[in-house]
């Protein structure tokens, strides 16, 4: 949560950086001014009529943020080392090119700058009597002879922004020292030492603004023609060229070497080769040199200043003990709202001018039959709104590993990116690159802060440093609790003690769920560290692996040498990858489970399956099943981008993690319900409850508390009905079912999960590998790809109009609405008399039945809808259904199909409308038994027709017909989850991996 008003951080030198009462905070400000001569008062930071601006050389202070142009207020640090020093700088604004005093440094002296209304020592807001003034005079007097002594001395005694970092004892452990080793260099990164170019890290430190002319020279013709032939064999731009050349011979297009040049110049690429990086800083300098790129990195800034205002105003009147809360209305949408952001963001006095990235990492395999590993980074720039975060032009490419095989030491192939990144951070004592602000129209400087690293399990570990996720400490979030094994070393996560357990090493009692599902991340900090040193400190191989199993922790993260003060502390900054743990890891398992597949389940010699009450999806069921699945498809719009398939045939051949969720999540409590006895189907039911409301990109907090009530009861009672207790049956007890724990408290720390999930980084390896035309080279082939999506991105946000236009563009029929609205053909061209049903409910209701019909709707979030009157033209008679619709009507949340959509003639006021008919309400007794996931219902057709406006249509939703041997006569709605922005996807074995 965010500081409290009311609350400050202490760094005298019993608090050392706590949270106290700003009275106390005051109390001990005067204590120690008074054992320090030049410290300043208690009134330097309390805005009292003399306002001390001070900067500080102690190790460990607070930096002072921002107060005024004239005037900067002070964090009061400790007169003692902190043994975690995090000193900041403030957020920087303009560039000023007179150089300022940093903070940090060995020596605990201050620069003090006393701003009175007429000049003389500063007077103590707190003094009552002429003996206090007297010595707050000489204590003004002996602070501005302290400031003197600082200007005087030289260049290399002038304090630095950059926190002390602790030496990194080398370990006695090859592997541990082999991570030590890159973190050591990425501490002592700079960009002149990072193999950058010198012209390259001139433009990092002396931007200019781009030249706005560009658009008036012929070298526009030649980038058009480059960008259109993009994805092209370099002979279509070579042919388009000579083409010009042949029918305009006046003019002289740039020669293909010659047009990449000029887009590396603009764009300032300079990929290290072997394996391809692309450098984080001149990306990010590129985003600023527009004026529309550089307005839409504000709204991380804008937005947090909104949710602190809220906060504020929700806890006003609060004591000074009491703790902080949220709005009851609060609803988390974006990673600005979770409690570690909004920390970082007070800690380190965040400004627009900053920026907040964070990396993400996967492997994938470019063919299905052959070896083609191949592993990709990305960076995720999170300033923008999340309806184009995620986008392709607006993710960033760090760099690219080809294959064929997996790279045996991974921290070698993230190291040169990491490298660099610390160099930005610690760029100019700190203060971060240089980067043109076009809205601004002057240059500032930005420091780049990280936020999370995400990957699948695979991979996670190899970043992060600890265990996988069958070591004894497994949990991926670092909670206390330990697995049980049954006599080897592959432990697994179970809750409940078995019976007849004889394993002394695992015989604690049965976990309290609540007090998992109640840890947090956040309380792992200063417990990792302890446990990180001791496998650090271990004597030989066999202390370490004994001192790896207690602490769940094999090495360091390569992650620690990054900038202290520009991250989310270790291990904070990795989180849940809600894509691989509900929309692969957990279907894959259940439904392995009820297939009762003993290859993917490990069966051993004394469970017999033949008991398993479960196992119901065999024989000819599961290929009935399997058909029915796949007839699904018809009714899924085009908008829900992979409609499973036939599970029975295709699931073991690439089955894509959105057909894993549609298939599970969306038809499993319909389709589930007839065929898996009653115990088992509702508490499944719990578990799609809990994870529909975790995939949702806005998520309120009644819902939150939902979502951790059903989490609890659906792991409690499925360790009852599938484990029973049975040391044979441990291994059910999977790693996502206890990840699921810590879900809920994840999406307080740091926002959805849907908002950092795998997707972005899934779409991006489908994105680049769509393009590959050289079957005989493809990994030099994606290198290129790779490096020219880093020029493209950089070119269009320095130049904007060169961007491929996704702007809707109506037609010469279409009517233009407004507010992201508009009707679109086919359309009946003039008002027409409705005949009908249809035709008499408008006369009933409107009182004519002329209209101007229309057959389809743009709604303000990009969907497009038909209706019954569009896909009666359709020739096709399995064409997908994409007329259902979810609506508001009678305050309520209601589902309609859309019969048509129109406007009266002549009456141009008139908001428009659609004709809609209503299915009926939910079956209370399907609705309640089901927990809320299966909304069915009866299609009403003409008796449910009503007239509503186009802004109470909400979404596109599906609706199925309920399967053969249940009510027959009802559909049920399937809605589309929080991951809008997932894309058909490359085949990616890692995918499938625990």
């Amino acid at each position: 949560m965010p500081n409290p008003k009311n609350r400050q951080r202490c760094w005298c030198s019993k608090d050392n950086g706590r949270e106290r009462s700003r009275n106390t905070v005051r109390r001990h400000k005067k204590e120690t001014a008074r054992l320090i001569p030049s410290f300043p008062g208690a009134d330097a930071d309390d805005g009292s009529e003399s306002e001390v601006s001070v900067t500080s050389s102690y190790s460990g202070d607070s930096e002072a943020g921002p107060s005024s142009p004239k005037r900067r207020r002070m964090h009061t640090p400790s007169p003692q080392p902190a043994p975690n020093p995090e000193p900041d700088s403030p957020s920087p604004e303009e560039h000023t090119p007179s150089p300022q005093p940093s903070l940090g440094g060995p020596e605990p002296q201050q620069e003090v700058i006393v701003n009175l209304p007429g000049g003389g020592p500063a007077p103590d807001s707190d003094s009552e009597s002429e003996d206090d003034d007297a010595d707050n005079a000489a204590r003004g007097a002996q602070d501005i002879a302290a400031a003197q002594a600082l200007d005087a001395q030289s260049a290399q005694a002038q304090l630095t922004a950059l926190p002390e970092e602790h030496e990194i004892p080398p370990s006695l452990v090859d592997h541990v020292e082999t991570t030590q080793i890159f973190i050591r260099h990425i501490r002592e990164a700079t960009l002149d030492n990072g193999k950058l170019d010198q012209k390259t890290i001139h433009h990092l430190r002396d931007p200019q603004a781009p030249d706005l002319n560009f658009a008036d020279t012929d070298v526009r013709l030649c980038m058009d023609i480059y960008i259109a032939a993009c994805r092209s064999s370099e002979e279509v731009y070579r042919g388009v060229r000579r083409a010009i050349q042949f029918h305009f011979p006046e003019t002289e297009p740039l020669s293909l070497e010659a047009i990449r040049k000029a887009v590396a110049e603009i764009a300032g690429r300079i990929p290290q080769k072997q394996m391809t990086t692309i450098p984080l800083g001149p990306q990010l300098a590129a985003l600023r040199r527009s004026r529309d790129s550089a307005r839409l990195l504000r709204y991380r800034d804008r937005r947090t200043k909104e949710i602190l205002r809220l906060i504020e105003n929700a806890n006003q009147g609060l004591d000074e003990d009491e703790e902080p809360t949220l709005p009851p209305d609060f609803v988390f949408d974006d990673i600005v709202c979770g409690a570690d952001y909004l920390d970082l963001y007070q800690d380190h006095n965040m400004g627009e001018n900053d920026t907040l990235v964070s990396f993400s990492l996967d492997g994938a395999k470019l063919y299905r039959n052959r070896d083609s590993d191949t592993w990709i980074g990305i960076w995720i720039v999170q300033d923008y709104d999340p309806s184009i975060r995620f986008k392709r032009k607006y993710v960033l490419p760090a760099f690219i590993v080809p294959g064929p095989k997996k790279p045996k030491i991974l921290d070698s192939c993230t190291f040169r990116t990491f490298h660099h990144l610390s160099a930005i951070q610690r760029e100019d004592q700190g203060r971060g690159i240089r980067m043109w602000d076009a809205e601004k129209q002057t240059v500032v400087q930005s420091r780049t802060f990280f936020f999370l690293a995400t990957a699948d399990a695979v991979a996670l570990p190899e970043m992060d440093g600890r265990v996988g996720h069958h070591g004894a400490h497994g949990c991926r979030l670092g909670c206390p609790m330990k697995g049980r094994h049954r006599g080897s070393g592959h432990y697994y996560p179970v809750h409940l003690l078995p019976s007849n357990y004889t394993r002394m090493d695992c015989m604690h009692p049965d976990v309290d769920l609540g007090e998992v599902a109640a840890y947090s991340s956040s309380e792992s900090t200063d417990r990792y560290l302890e446990q990180l040193q001791t496998v650090i400190n271990s004597r030989d191989e066999a202390d370490f692996a004994e001192n790896r199993k207690l602490a769940g922790i094999s090495k360091p993260s390569i992650l620690a040498g990054l900038l202290p003060n520009r991250m989310l502390p270790l291990p904070r900054c990795f989180s849940v990858d809600l894509m691989h743990l509900v929309c692969i890891n957990s279907t894959e398992f259940l439904i392995s489970l009820w297939r009762g597949n003993p290859a993917d389940l490990c069966v051993t010699t004394t469970d017999k399956m033949a008991s398993w009450d479960w196992r119901v999806l065999t024989g000819q069921r599961w290929i009935d099943h399997g058909e029915l699945v796949g007839r699904s498809r018809q009714y899924f719009p085009a908008i829900f981008h992979r409609p499973p398939r036939n599970p029975a045939e295709k699931i073991n051949s690439g089955y894509k993690a959105t057909e894993y969720y549609l298939y599970v999540y969306g038809l499993g409590p319909a389709y589930f319900r007839t065929l898996l006895p009653r115990v088992y189907w509702q508490n499944f039911c719990k578990l799609v409850r809990a994870v529909r409301i975790l995939l949702q990109r806005a998520i309120t907090k009644s819902q939150l508390e939902d979502a951790q009530i059903y989490i609890n009861q659906f792991v409690e009672e499925y360790e009852w009905i599938y484990y029973g207790r049975r040391v044979d049956r441990m291994h059910f007890c999977r790693p996502w079912i206890h990840t699921l724990l810590h879900c809920p408290s994840e999406v307080l720390r740091l926002g959805p999960g849907a908002c950092y999930s795998q997707f972005t980084m899934e779409r991006a390896i489908g994105d680049y590998g769509r393009d590959i035309r050289q079957p005989s080279n493809p990994f030099g082939n994606l290198s290129r790809i790779i490096e020219r999506h880093a020029q493209l991105n950089a070119l269009y946000s320095v130049y904007p109009e060169l961007a491929p236009s996704s702007a809707f563009q109506p037609s010469k029929s279409d009517l233009d609405l407004g507010n992201g609205y508009a009707f679109l053909h086919p359309t009946s061209g003039t008002a027409k008399s409705i005949l009908g049903r249809h035709g008499m409910y408008l006369i009933d209701t409107l009182g004519t039945s002329m209209i101007l019909w229309y057959g389809r709707v743009r709604l303000s979030n990009g969907q497009i809808i038909r209706s019954a009157y569009r896909d009666s033209r359709l020739s096709n008679p399995e064409h997908r259904v994409t007329r259902n619709a979810k609506i508001k009507f009678g305050g309520q949340v209601r589902f309609a199909e859309v019969q048509f959509y129109f406007r009266l003639e002549g009456n141009n006021n008139w908001s428009p409308k659609a004709l809609v008919s209503l299915y009926s309400e939910a079956d209370p007794e399907l609705f309640a038994d089901s927990y809320g996931t299966l909304y069915a219902c009866r299609y009403q057709g003409d008796d449910g027709l009503r007239i509503i406006n186009i802004t109470d249509i909400i979404s596109l939703v599906s609706m199925q017909p309920m399967p053969p041997g249940d009510r027959e006569d009802l559909f049920f709605a399937v809605e589309k989850s929080g991951l809008e922005d997932v894309m058909e996807l490359l085949d990616d074995g890692n995918d499938n991996e625990d």
